[in-house]
């Protein structure tokens, strides 16, 4: 399976916190600073495979947590993830 990079996503930091902030579809969706390297990552590595996107971040965040991340992507339509052709 592999996840395609979200075409046009701006991601911005709350100044004064720890957050980071996106739009989409009149949403306002907000994540940890943290997750950054994440999505700079789908912007940047796309087509990527999925199991290659939790190797590369293995030992800087658990398994559950990519995996919420990538879930929290897709039910906001932010992110598609499709079988290769």
């Amino acid at each position: 399976m592999s996840a395609p990079a979200p075409r046009g996503l701006v991601v911005r930091a709350a100044k004064g916190t720890d957050t980071i902030s996106l739009s989409v579809a009149g949403k306002e969706l907000t994540f940890n600073d943290a997750t950054l390297p994440l999505f700079d990552c789908l912007s940047e590595c796309a087509p990527l495979s999925i199991g290659d996107f939790f190797d590369r971040f293995k030992g800087e965040f658990q398994h559950e947590q990519l995996v919420d991340f990538l879930s929290d992507l897709v039910k906001h339509g932010v992110l598609v993830i499709s079988e290769p052709r």
